[in-house]
């Protein structure tokens, strides 16, 4: 045991004396969830009213025949800016062509013109680069066309993600063997649709539902923190878990240093069993991750005022993260040969799962059903869910549930893991 403790100590000293891991780790984290509190404190301490923006709209685009999707793209580009509730501070106009458009554009009658092309949402949809929305502006203006390409950056952002959750919904179903019924494709990407609008509705126009409220200046400061506080405690969740993921892989990895560096065979040849040595390294790894957590809750504690959630609750979801986090690290390093390749493989592979587990919309108020589907298979998706339960203040019994799915994924990928290393391991003795 004292062997162990060594070993473990000994990389867990290592992994802090890198700064780049600790950058990673603690830094990163804290400063992104910073970045996001200042912008979104800054928001809600705006007074005024935002002045009327003149847009015209250009929508020619269509659908083909065999389209999955319930109406065209651009139908929904042209429905956000004609929205009941964005009358408030955007005037939208319809034009009948390009050239119309570009000459009120030039009669300054709008500030700036979007121009929807035919066939765009096939286009789109194909992975075309050609298709493109075409943005006019006066060259005299600077809010309206930041305002106007904000909105459809975040509108095509979304429809690149639904392309994306399509196609990883189709992949994964065919590699487990399943079959699906193209009715239920359409079914699927219809709900993606309807959640997407009302989540754009919400973002940019409905105050009273609005992932972010501007205050105004009679708005209570106790009411305004509190749902400042509200919501970074779900951003920081994210990325707390984003990067524990990260870390255990990367803490990992110091097993893969230690055999180019040569300090590995030095270490099987002392009277040790492999599996006492194995067992020192996946303990770092442990310690580290657990070490990460605690850092993050406290100094976001302090920096964001989060509230955590009760003792029990937070212990688990802790808990959960750490095991699963580290189980996968352990999995995913157990089949890469070398450092150069495990950058590449863990930036590549955590970084999706991150996106298809929700860490990066958790602190929207509403979920697509396809995005919920989606995180299920993946062990960020349950880490979260159990962070969510704690953190919404729920009961231990709907913490525990999905803390139990963390625990098990974890085990399952560390026996994986440790497996392919004692494997591995005993052949390069031979």
């Amino acid at each position: 045991m004292i062997i162990i403790l060594a070993i473990a100590v000994k990389d867990l000293l290592r992994s802090l004396r890198n700064t780049f891991f600790l950058g990673m780790a603690v830094v990163a984290p804290l400063l992104l969830t910073g970045l996001m509190y200042f912008a979104f404190s800054g928001m809600t301490r705006e007074k005024g009213e935002m002045p009327s923006l003149k847009v015209g709209v250009v929508n020619q685009d269509s659908l083909p025949p065999d389209s999955p999707l319930q109406e065209p793209l651009g139908n929904i580009i042209h429905s956000v800016f004609f929205d009941e509730s964005l009358r408030s501070w955007i005037s939208a106009s319809d034009y009948s062509s390009d050239s119309s458009a570009r000459q009120a554009v030039d009669r300054r009658e709008v500030g700036v013109a979007v121009i929807i092309p035919p066939d765009f949402s096939a286009g789109f949809l194909a992975g075309d680069p050609q298709a493109v929305v075409t943005l006019v502006q006066d060259p005299t203006l600077s809010l309206t066309p930041q305002v106007v390409h904000s909105i459809l950056v975040s509108l095509l952002d979304g429809f690149s993600g639904g392309r994306i959750a399509y196609q990883t919904f189709i992949d994964r179903r065919t590699a487990l063997g399943l079959t699906f019924e193209p009715t239920r494709i359409i079914s699927l990407l219809n709900d993606y649709q309807a959640w997407y609008i009302a989540f754009e509705r919400d973002l940019f126009h409905s105050p009273e539902q609005a992932a972010l409220r501007l205050q105004t200046q009679n708005s209570d400061a106790s009411q305004q923190s509190g749902n400042l506080a509200g919501l970074m405690k779900f951003v920081m969740a994210g990325q707390m878990i984003f990067f524990a993921f990260f870390t255990g892989g990367y803490a990992m990895m110091s097993i893969l240093q230690e055999q180019e560096e040569g300090t590995l065979a030095r270490l099987f040849s002392m009277p040790l069993r492999r599996i006492t040595i194995l067992t020192g390294k996946f303990l770092a790894v442990v310690l580290i991750v657990t070490l990460q957590g605690l850092i993050l809750m406290v100094a976001s504690h302090y920096a964001f005022q989060i509230d955590w959630g009760t003792p029990i609750s937070a212990l688990l979801a802790l808990s959960g993260q750490v095991v699963a986090s580290t189980g996968l690290g352990v999995m995913l390093i157990s089949f890469i040969r070398s450092t150069r390749q495990g950058g590449a493989v863990l930036g590549g592979v955590l970084a999706t799962l991150g996106m298809l587990g929700g860490l990066f919309t958790v602190a929207v108020p509403s979920a697509a059903k396809l995005f919920e589907q989606i995180s299920v298979v993946t062990p960020q998706g349950w880490v979260l869910a159990t962070w969510r339960a704690a953190l919404n203040g729920e009961p231990l019994s709907r913490v525990w549930i999905p803390f139990a799915v963390c625990l098990a994924f974890g085990l399952v990928t560390f026996g994986i893991g440790s497996a392919s290393f004692r494997h591995r391991f005993t052949q390069i003795a031979r």
